[in-house]
């Protein structure tokens, strides 16, 4: 029971509105509702909420729910709503749904998320006003899977559908104070809409499309000077993924770039991409809806793979400005370990510091991460996590008799390591060790030539039978390596 203050009030009470209402905010509109009953104090405040969340699957019934969502919205005071977040995942064809929306808009809504969906395959029809809206700040628009076929939010392009469906969109489409937006499996039925919708939202600062698609093939422009953040994620399962498009950024002010996306995808980058700080690049071959592992052999010709190679390097030259970056295994391996990769080798990375990296670690890899630390001066942090070793006839460390000069020096490129030296590397960890030559050789390499390293860390995968052994062999070889710098700890776990 709360503590009394005094006669007429207890210590809950005597929190002021806005306090009370960020106490509320955490709550579904359903439980909102009912706490304010709960005091007299309290009893008009849920009237004024600023952030509202209906959430269906607290409130299961439809017309439960629709009499929920109704009266709230109906008997609200004149306040303005900042959040607007609605999650009916089956509810995409309700009758209520474009008054709901227009209900927040009608309060100078800032943020509006909708998480929606439909059992049936339909175009979900959102209200013209909601891409108009003068006071809108953050979008969000969901379209969670309730069957497997691909869903679509209409925006503004004509289709061909039968004629028992009627489809409206707006003809105009402008979001002046826009700054942030989402769209998660979002089908576009064709590039001029999506094109259009990036270029009406003038003061865009963070765009998220992730899992969207498009129904056909041409260029999408993401035309927007003010952006800074971008993520950009292809839905696999889609069978409306067109991979053989081109997606053109405009945004000199980037700070932040997620590709995640289908490598026979065609990226450019306008703009010299001068303010980047972080970026992760993680392409893939999609075939339908799989990825296609590196190992396999690729039903395409050389000429193919050339553009292929050509396409992500682009993309790597596009970011060379950034000071953080990541790449997947697929990106390092055409980027680096293809036999048409000599541009990406030339490529220079001046202000990179940050550097993670997953891979299917072979002796390729260890190549490749020798050249891109010596493409980056600044390096100062090295973080490998390996997801599959591809050496299985490479020797381990516990079998002494096999390392000889042959099974090391015929491919390790001893020429390419003794032009590096790393003037700023300060720390390394390698995720995934087995302990095999190419893992050590590679060590030795940052243990050698890294002047001011402090710290290296190696997490073995070996299984725990062997472990204390292995790690003991394994501490006891890098032990044994000399050091450009004394003050660097070896941590094995």
């Amino acid at each position: 029971m709360a503590k009394k203050i005094d006669g007429d009030g207890d210590a809950l009470s005597s929190l002021s509105d806005s306090v009370i209402h960020h106490i509320l905010s955490f709550m579904d509109a359903k439980y909102a509702v009912r706490t304010s009953i709960l005091s007299s104090r309290w009893r008009d405040l849920w009237k004024s909420l600023p952030h509202l969340t209906f959430n269906k699957t607290i409130t299961p019934q439809n017309n439960h729910f629709v009499d929920l969502v109704n009266g709230v919205l109906i008997v609200r005071d004149g306040s303005d709503i900042q959040t607007f977040r609605l999650l009916c995942i089956d509810d995409a064809d309700s009758p209520y749904l474009h008054n709901w929306i227009l209900g927040a808009i009608g309060r100078n809504v800032h943020e509006i998320n909708i998480e929606v969906g439909t059992t049936s395959k339909k175009l979900i029809k959102l209200p013209n006003g909601l891409f108009n809206c003068q006071t809108l700040t953050t979008l969000k628009l969901s379209l969670d899977e309730v069957t497997s076929f691909p869903y679509y939010i209409l925006i503004n392009m004509p289709v061909n559908l039968p004629d028992n469906l009627h489809v409206h969109w707006p003809i105009r489409i402008y979001l002046p104070n826009l700054k942030v937006l989402h769209l998660f499996r979002v089908s576009f039925r064709d590039f001029e809409a999506a094109s259009k919708l990036i270029l009406s939202c003038p003061s865009l600062l963070t765009l998220e499309m992730l899992h969207c698609s498009f129904d056909a093939r041409g260029c999408f422009v993401i035309n927007s000077p003010t952006l800074k953040f971008l993520k950009m994620q292809t839905w696999v399962g889609s069978s409306t993924t067109t991979p053989s498009c081109t997606i053109r950024v405009c945004a000199p002010n980037l700070k932040y770039l997620l590709c995640d996306d289908d490598m026979r995808k065609e990226f450019s980058f306008v703009n010299k991409l001068a303010y980047l700080e972080h970026a992760k690049i993680a392409m893939e071959v999609i075939k339908g809806r799989m990825k296609c592992s590196p190992l396999d052999d690729w039903p395409i010709d050389d000429d193919q793979r050339k553009r292929i190679v050509r396409r992500v390097t682009s993309i790597l030259e596009a970011v060379r400005y950034a000071e953080y970056l990541t790449l997947n295994p697929m990106t390092l391996l055409v980027s680096f370990e293809s036999r048409f990769a000599q541009q990406s080798l030339s490529l220079q990375f001046p202000n990179l510091k940050h550097l993670k990296l997953q891979t299917r670690f072979s002796r390729d890899s260890a190549i490749s991460i020798m050249y891109l630390l010596k493409s980056s001066p600044q390096i100062e942090t090295l973080k490998i996590e390996i997801v599959e070793n591809t050496f299985s006839w490479e020797p381990l460390i516990l079998e002494e008799n096999q390392l000889t000069s042959t099974n090391i020096g015929e491919w390790w490129q001893s020429e390419l390591s003794n032009q590096c030296m790393f003037h700023h590397l300060k720390d390394v960890k390698i995720f995934g060790v087995v302990g095999c030559v190419t893992e050590v050789k590679l060590v030795e390499v940052m243990l050698k030539k890294a002047l001011i390293l402090r710290r290296v860390v190696l997490c073995s995968c070996a299984s725990s039978p062997i472990r204390k052994n292995w790690l003991i062999d394994l501490s006891q070889i890098l032990l044994d390596v000399p050091r450009a710098s004394s003050n660097v700890a070896l941590v094995l776990i």
